[in-house]
């Protein structure tokens, strides 16, 4: 693929203990498969919808790959995943589905046929977790070479592993 591959990672720092692993595994993957990677830290609301909305506006360059990734806090609602909520520095919910449908081909014709990577790592509210895993313990990003590891907080909810070859 021709074109950009671009990164953008939120972390909500607070409270947070795998904070500074999860941005340095993001940075270093980036550096990797040579992405355009930037970290933002302690996004508020607006300004992390604001962001999304101009990565799918006003690239100015052609891309073939984006990369969105979330670190911190986050609550399950009854019904969908893309119903769950993440939230921000200051305090406020943002459904995974209004993230998700910003790149959506209705609402982003020019990146329709580009892939999008959407990670989560957050906890899903008070929903409690059948893993015994602190949140010392957990990796959610785990950087191997050749490929990568890509794990919730709960081992047991979702683990993916991938075999990632100048792709994306």
């Amino acid at each position: 693929m021709e074109g950009a591959k671009i990164g953008l990672m939120f972390c909500v720092e607070t409270e947070n203990a795998g904070a500074p692993r999860d941005m340095d595994i993001m940075d270093r993957f980036y550096r990797k498969f040579g992405f355009e990677g930037e970290i933002i830290r302690q996004p508020s609301k607006e300004f992390m919808l604001r962001s999304l909305q101009n990565l799918a506006n006003y690239s100015p360059k052609p891309v073939s790959c984006i990369l969105i990734a979330f670190s911190g806090h986050g609550d399950e609602k009854v019904g969908e995943w893309n119903e769950s909520e993440l939230v921000t520095a200051d305090h406020q919910r943002v459904k995974v589905s209004s993230i998700t449908s910003i790149f959506s081909e209705t609402n982003c014709p020019r990146l329709k046929g580009v892939p999008k990577i959407f990670i989560t790592d957050a906890c899903r509210g008070s929903k409690s977790s059948s893993s015994s895993h602190s949140a010392s313990q957990s990796q959610p990003f785990v950087l191997v070479e050749g490929g990568v590891v890509l794990a919730s907080r709960d081992w047991s909810y979702l683990t993916y592993s991938l075999k990632i070859e100048n792709s994306c």
